[in-house]
């Protein structure tokens, strides 16, 4: 993996966001990691930055995973993306797979998951 990488990661339940952050950090320590707890505050950031990588939750308040996702393509073509889900069925991982995600991770999820997810 590249080091100069940065990360996103998109998620309502603060205890994801550390877990997932953790995960990734102490694989790969030199990845710049950003946390987000909503979907606007990862379009803002993504207006303002780039990101190699945009880990997002489907179902948050407000506006959900997929939309997201939609509304980032929109203006960033080759943005990519892994979705992850407490509420994974056949249908959410070929609507993930129509938006272009490039893995999608049921939750629960193993660190070794997450990792290979990479």
């Amino acid at each position: 993996m590249k080091a100069d990488l940065k990360i996103m990661i998109v998620d309502d339940e603060f205890h994801i966001l550390n877990s997932v952050q953790k995960v990734v950090s102490s694989r790969y320590p030199e990845i710049d990691i950003d946390l987000v707890d909503s979907p606007n505050q990862c379009l803002e950031k993504v207006r303002n930055q780039n990101f190699d990588l945009i880990i997002t939750d489907i179902v948050m308040p407000g506006m959900g995973g997929f939309q997201l996702i939609s509304k980032i393509k929109s203006v960033k073509l080759n943005q990519k993306f892994i979705i992850m889900t407490g509420l994974a069925t056949p249908a959410m991982c070929d609507q993930a797979t129509n938006l272009g995600a490039e893995t999608f991770l049921p939750k629960p999820f193993t660190r070794e998951e997450l990792l290979n997810a990479l």
